[in-house]
């Protein structure tokens, strides 16, 4: 996948909302009213808010749901109001009048083009795995590299990089290592986080180049902990399964990643057709679900989290049946 087709991705799935500035938050008033919630800056003319967006406003000023849903509508307006006057600068995001989403202020806000752009500047030869457009308004882009690292025969591990941002800067940017592994046809992901690089405090804030050598430098980091990534691997290799213990495994590792019902079941079906020996096989079912049996972004990321975590040798360690009788 090329540059212009991850734009076109982003552009095709993300809604086109559009950002203004609440300069001056202490005239902000929420109004609530039975047909839903409000927002009015100063004079101007309220704009109501999507049912979506009314969680991420009480979200945005730290007022819990349960919280929310037993003030009487007059009080929950006056206290609503009240948090949101205290917050610093922020932008509304809306869509056709409504209002869709609260932005803090201090989040870069990093459009696709760029930021694939400023990927294929860090590492010659960057290409784009997969794309997923998350709500609220983040992106997760897969790329990799030509550099390749074998776990052990047959079974090679390409270097690349995760990125996750908002072209609206919802979120603080982050960019993870990130492994592709090419035993499989279809392109097997494995992931794992060896650190988090996220955007030191400070100027730039996404307008100068500050964010954009911090972007380059942490997808060339990431592209160099390969080595990191597959001794992590061979690890997990070589730490066999009883076979008493692979079901308790699974199931663990299922309930982690959020993986229910019918999909948990086809994981199942595939785990007894190919029963793990060792966690490194273990590791591999559960990146075969996010390849394969998914097909929702945010179950497809939870699973990738979920991996991450697992491979983790602290985590692991708490997490395995296998390690715990062992220690």
């Amino acid at each position: 996948m090329d540059r212009n087709q991850v734009v076109e991705i982003v552009e095709r799935q993300m809604p086109p909302v559009r950002l203004q500035r609440v300069g001056d938050p202490s005239r902000t008033r929420v109004l609530v009213a039975e047909d839903g919630f409000a927002i009015r800056q100063g004079a101007g003319r309220a704009q109501p808010l999507t049912a979506e967006a009314v969680p991420r406003l009480l979200n945005f000023v730290g007022l819990p749901k349960g919280v929310a849903e037993r003030l009487q509508a007059r009080t929950l307006e006056r206290t609503a109001t009240e948090l949101i006057a205290s917050m610093p600068s922020f932008s509304v995001a809306t869509l056709e009048g409504q209002v869709t989403d609260l932005v803090k202020a201090d989040h870069p806000a990093l459009p696709a083009e760029r930021v694939v752009r400023e990927a294929e500047k860090a590492v010659k030869g960057m290409e784009f795995h997969r794309v997923h457009v998350l709500e609220p308004h983040q992106v997760r882009i897969e790329c990799v590299g030509v550099q390749e690292r074998p776990v052990h025969k047959g079974d090679l591990i390409r270097a690349g990089a995760l990125l996750h941002f908002s072209p609206l800067g919802t979120i603080e940017p982050v960019v993870q290592s990130y492994g592709l592994r090419l035993v499989c046809t279809n392109g097997q992901m494995a992931e794992e986080i060896i650190q988090n690089y996220r955007r030191q405090r400070g100027g730039g804030g996404g307008e100068g180049d500050e964010i954009w050598q911090w972007f380059r430098e942490s997808v060339r980091e990431a592209y160099g902990s390969l080595g990191q990534v597959v001794d992590r691997y061979r690890a997990l290799e070589r730490t066999s399964i009883p076979a008493r213990d692979r079901a308790a495994s699974l199931s663990g590792l299922l309930q982690q990643a959020g993986i229910r019902g019918a999909m948990a079941e086809a994981v199942r079906a595939y785990a007894l057709e190919h029963p793990p020996r060792n966690e490194y096989e273990l590791y591999n079912i559960l990146t075969y679900a996010s390849s394969h049996i998914l097909d929702d972004p945010r179950e497809i990321a939870r699973a990738q989290r979920a991996g991450a975590q697992y491979t983790t040798e602290s985590a692991h360690r708490l997490r395995c049946p296998t390690c715990r009788r062992s220690r």
